[in-house]
């Protein structure tokens, strides 16, 4: 389990209420909450551990009324945005005296939230364990609280273009405000590959914001495209790309395909077979290619290809995951290697 997330448990207990984040990096903490807590992630998979789990875009307030909670609990986000939301979202459902508590690390800025958090409330108390440190505020209603500037995190924004197009998106994903430089030369390589052997049916595994789907959309006939992710920002993110793709690509002679968004585990829930399957999987620096993560798409993909399909990653260079994927695929090819990225056709 998280060491921080459990830090945060004592105050979940003996509650009437409360609730908890959870998001990548709480998988396996699920298990020892009390049963009167209720989950709230922006992660499919977390969110599937437990039937009491709400998977969501961090819209903590959904179904509830205001000050009703008596605890809130979460882990420190890798995104600004994401805690100045989650603590905006906890200081409307939280009940008068309801605790607010919250657990990271100082390279997280930890100090940073729990100082901004003294200035809203009048209180919060800070406590050093290991390399985790817990914060612990209480909420009264009777304060006139700003809330803090969480970018209007429920507002998707154009931030980005891609050939003429502009992709909207938002914080709380993998470079929700960049152009993935290792996207743009798998779209490269697949412009000339698709060509020679055209796709008709495309799984988008790991979608994100949806650069790739959005790219073989503008530039294929496609009869589907099913664009996947785990993150609730992710899914938001692609289904608006795609949504103005259809109405682009309606307003010319050849007709919009069917373009399906859907939140899954790694498309563990998607039955249909596809003839290619596209992926930029999240391998960063620092990614060991023992790792349980690469079986896990280089197996989904080769489970969702028919017979003759082909399966197109993008991954770091330094990441040798060759030898992997000959355990899923009779060939692996390498297309490209720019020294920063590179691209493998397995089939």
């Amino acid at each position: 389990m998280d060491s921080a997330i459990q830090l945060c448990l004592p105050y979940l207990r003996n509650c009437d209420s409360s609730v908890l984040c959870l998001d990548e990096n709480t998988l396996g903490s699920i298990a020892t909450l009390p049963n009167s807590c209720t989950i709230v992630s922006n992660r499919f998979d977390v969110a599937a551990q437990s039937d009491k789990a709400i998977f969501c875009d961090w819209d903590i307030k959904q179904g509830r009324e205001t000050g009703n909670i008596d605890c809130l609990a979460f882990r420190l986000s890798k995104e600004k945005a994401v805690n100045h939301h989650i603590i905006n979202q906890a200081l409307s459902v939280l009940k008068d005296s309801g605790e607010l508590v919250f657990a990271g690390q100082k390279n997280q800025g930890v100090k940073g939230y729990a100082k901004a958090l003294k200035n809203l409330l009048g209180n919060c108390e800070i406590e050093k364990h290991g390399l985790d440190y817990l914060c612990h505020a209480t909420v009264t209603k009777q304060q006139n609280i700003t809330p803090l500037d969480d970018q209007d995190y429920q507002e998707l924004r154009p931030c980005l273009e891609h050939q003429g197009f502009d992709i909207q998106s938002k914080p709380g994903q993998f470079g929700w405000n960049k152009l993935d430089q290792g996207s743009l030369l798998l779209l490269e390589a697949l412009s000339t590959e698709l060509k020679v052997k055209p796709a008709k049916k495309i799984l988008d595994l790991g979608c994100g914001y949806g650069l790739l789907s959005v790219g073989v959309a503008l530039n294929n006939d496609l009869e589907l495209l099913i664009a996947t992710d785990n993150n609730a920002a992710a899914v938001a993110s692609c289904s608006a790309n795609l949504s103005k793709v259809q109405e682009y690509r309606g307003q010319i002679p050849v007709g919009p395909a069917p373009y399906l968004v859907i939140a899954d585990d790694c498309a563990a829930n998607i039955s249909e077979k596809v003839d290619t399957v596209i992926c930029n999987p999240p391998f960063h620096q620092g990614f060991d290619v023992e790792n349980q993560l690469c079986d896990k798409f280089l197996k989904s993909a080769r489970d969702h290809l028919l017979p003759s399909g082909r399966a197109y990653f993008v991954v770091n260079s330094f990441i040798g995951i060759e030898k992997k994927a000959q355990r899923f695929f009779q060939q692996v090819d390498c297309l490209v290697n720019n020294k920063q990225f590179k691209v493998l056709k397995l089939s």
